[in-house]
């Protein structure tokens, strides 16, 4: 679980109406790269590049009323398209960290029961950070 989560200036675990639930995966570097035979007939590797990570965020939003929910996840699919920083600090652990985020799809928000009759969404992001 996470003491702190933000994107950009949202508060995403604030603990009234935004929780940040297990299983969350902050992604790793992955290398890319293609392989060409060289002139001397080796293989070579060639455009070698880190791409964007992937962190994925599942979170449980509440609102008081159906109004209120569908703003707050206005607001959460707001800040998935404008990118800014994410600040990541674990329960338990000192040291937060901070990523940079680029425009991130937004969320699928599923429309079932608990959504219907108790405001209550579950969602997960995934965002693209920066390697």
């Amino acid at each position: 679980m996470a003491d702190v989560c933000t994107l950009g200036s949202l508060n995403l675990n604030d603990g009234s109406e935004t929780f940040v639930g297990y299983g969350v995966d902050l992604g790793h570097r992955v290398t890319e790269f293609d392989e060409v035979r060289s002139y001397t007939g080796s293989i070579r590797q060639v455009d070698v590049h880190q791409s964007l990570v992937d962190v994925v965020i599942p979170m449980k939003v509440v609102g008081s009323t159906a109004d209120a929910l569908y703003d707050k996840l206005v607001t959460i699919k707001s800040a998935c398209v404008a990118g800014g920083t994410l600040t990541w600090q674990a329960s338990g652990e000192d040291v937060s960290q901070t990523f940079t985020v680029g425009c991130s799809p937004e969320p699928e928000v599923i429309h079932n029961e608990v959504y219907r009759l108790r405001n209550i969404a579950l969602i997960e992001l995934h965002l693209k950070r920066m390697p």
